[in-house]
């Protein structure tokens, strides 16, 4: 194609490939099927972009005819001109299917020095160690992970970790991994999964407890209301499920209401004062005095801006008077 772009070479890409398939199949010429993919590599321009797709069966070509050093160098030519996600997770696989657990170990660690932000090149060593039973490399692995200071989703990397202490039923060791979590981030989806952890799996809902009124507090202190109004709603499901019916009674008191507001908003002169309407919560365990704090601090803004409207107008006023005090006195 005459565009160096990727998807005007998709359709070029699979003639070349259905001729290999061709020569190898039905004509029974592999020399030829041979050539034809070393043409269709040498013709991608792969520091522009490559196709995954076009290693993988130049490899699984050679493998079909038992050439395996010859399918790992197609895999190794295609680490270090194509990188791709795709090519390590393949060339990984048929190690692992010859039983070599040593060079798919080789293999996820040029992963991970080639794409050290991705939470799967991550998670997919973590799951070759597991697999073979080794349980200390990998929990050493999910520890460096979840250390790094950038990766693309780390929730990935941590719910791996978790799991990972889950599956070999080390609850105590999951739930300081969880407690870690919680130092990082005060995200609402993480109490709510916390707490559903210990209610189900550790069986413990006093530490659910502790967890969820951990969590209140804290969007109470930062006044996010729609975070406190899910933690207490996610508390009351818990309750329902696995408490009895004094905690469900007491977690049902603490539920919010769900109200309409005004608040003030800025126009554009500044001049007229516009209000929009807006929903909120009213939380039973806040005070009278806080749930109305928001109120009084609108009160005293509009006293103050009217104060100050009507000392300008004042002011207005007698320069204006003084103003036509002065004419009528010139001659």
């Amino acid at each position: 194609p005459p565009v160096q772009q990727k998807r005007y070479w998709r359709r070029y890409v699979y003639l070349w490939i259905y001729y290999a398939l061709f020569e190898e199949l039905q004509t029974g010429d592999v020399e030829k099927a041979r050539a034809v993919f070393d043409s269709l590599l040498k013709v991608v321009p792969h520091k522009q972009f490559s196709f995954a797709k076009i290693w993988k069966l130049y490899a699984e070509f050679e493998v079909r005819n038992l050439n395996l050093e010859r399918a790992r160098k197609i895999f190794g030519r295609a680490i270090a001109e194509c990188g791709k996600e795709r090519i390590f997770l393949d060339y990984a696989d048929l190690e692992m299917r010859l039983g070599n657990i040593d060079r798919c170990r080789k293999i996820y660690e040029k992963f991970l020095e080639t794409h050290p932000y991705n939470p799967k090149a991550w998670n997919v060593y973590v799951d070759l160690e597991d697999s073979v039973g080794e349980i200390d490399r990998a929990r050493a692995l999910c520890d460096l992970a979840v250390q790094q200071e950038r990766l693309d989703m780390p929730e990935l990397v941590w719910k791996r970790y978790i799991d990972l202490e889950v599956s070999n039923e080390e609850i105590e060791r999951a739930r300081r991994v969880w407690l870690r979590l919680l130092e990082r981030t005060s995200h609402v989806r993480v109490y709510v999964a916390y707490s559903e952890f210990e209610a189900t799996t550790a069986r413990s809902m006093a530490n659910a407890r502790e967890a969820l009124e951990r969590g209140v507090k804290h969007f109470r202190a930062e006044q996010r209301s729609d975070e406190r109004a899910m933690i207490l709603e996610h508390w009351l499901k818990l309750e329902r499920e696995h408490g009895d019916e004094l905690s469900v009674e007491a977690v049902e008191k603490r539920q919010p209401k769900r109200v309409k507001k005004r608040r003030a908003v800025p126009t554009e002169d500044g001049s007229k004062e516009a209000f929009e309407e807006f929903m909120d919560y009213v939380f039973p365990d806040d005070k009278p005095e806080q749930q109305n704090l928001k109120i009084l601090e609108m009160a005293h803004a509009w006293k103050k801006r009217k104060l100050s409207g009507g000392a300008a107008a004042s002011g207005a006023g007698a320069a204006a008077g003084a103003g036509a005090g002065a004419d009528g006195a010139s001659p």
